[in-house]
């Protein structure tokens, strides 16, 4: 069935996720703070909004998929934001890497409004997004999340309803927490493994036939790292240095030890003030070769 479907935030992700949502029969309506991000999508037959606001009044369903916090809570509250413009039992889902704080405090503005809100962040990629096999971790009501499934559906292949509002960006957090910290833990592993004078390529073979193989080490080595590929960027080191801070300050805050986590986070922070914040978080292994005299690649 076709729904009118608001969209806000159109960087990488969010621009092949909305032209999903078209091809799906959809009607969009999106906004973006780049009017030009969604010059595609117009072509494609969405309409603009000139803010959230408008956004909401045109929508019976609106997504966000924006950098944090900060950015979402922007776009959603305040005299021109998104729940301003929102009908009575119109539906907001939240795309965004946030924490539970965040879209509790909307979903109390937005009970008042009768107004249903989820938390749904998702997995997979700029390619996943294109491909519209993303996986999405959907918080907040049961009966809420059934009326948007299917459009879920229309952008990723894997809908996972994980409980109460706030558990998506959850199990965001962790995947994140988890794939991060894999990934500099590799990156380390190999640059250690061809300073002390092993191929990378066949090292990389017995890694992935072992119990060192990560999804990390099957995609960031073979399709980034060893061809050099580290443009465009697919995931910004300054969004993983975010991520992982997000992830730790709740674990701190739980009175949850995470020593790994610390010790990730301070290495991104660290990458991101010697000037890689905007460049892809697979060059983080420029600093391990800089640092180790190498080059790790095939």
């Amino acid at each position: 069935m076709s729904m009118r479907i608001g969209f806000i935030g159109l960087g990488t992700m969010g621009r092949p996720m909305a032209h999903n949502l078209i091809a799906g029969g959809h009607t969009l309506t999106v906004h973006d703070a780049v009017p030009d991000a969604a010059s595609e999508l117009l072509a494609e037959g969405a309409a603009w909004a000139a803010s959230a606001r408008d956004v909401g009044a045109a929508s019976e369903l609106t997504f966000t998929a924006l950098p944090g916090p900060a950015e979402v809570e922007a776009a959603v509250l305040g005299s021109d934001g998104l729940l301003e413009g929102m009908t009575p039992s119109s539906i907001y889902v939240d795309m965004s890497t946030s924490i539970p704080a965040t879209i509790q405090r909307i979903a109390e503005l937005a009970k008042q409004r009768n107004i249903g809100v989820l938390d749904g962040p998702v997995s997979g990629g700029v390619r996943g997004a294109r491909k519209a096999t993303l996986v999405f971790m959907v918080g907040g009501d049961h009966d809420v999340f059934l009326k948007c499934e299917p459009v879920l559906h229309c952008m990723g292949e894997a809908v996972f309803h994980m409980g109460d509002l706030g558990t998506g960006y959850i199990a965001k957090l962790v995947n994140n927490y988890m794939g991060m910290s894999n990934a500099v833990a590799a990156m380390e592993a190999m640059t250690l493994g061809t300073k002390a004078g092993v191929n990378p390529a066949a090292l990389l073979d017995v890694v992935n036939a072992g119990t060192g193989m990560s999804h990390m080490s099957k995609t960031l080595f073979p399709y980034l790292i060893f061809p050099r590929t580290f443009e465009p960027t697919r995931f910004s080191m300054e969004l993983g240095a975010k991520d992982l801070r997000l992830a730790v300050t709740l674990a701190h805050e739980l009175g949850v030890p995470v020593k790994v986590g610390d010790t990730v986070a301070d290495a991104l922070k660290d990458a991101v003030a010697q000037g890689l914040g905007a460049k892809d978080f697979s060059t983080y292994i420029t600093l391990l070769e800089g640092a180790a005299g190498v080059v790790v690649e095939a």
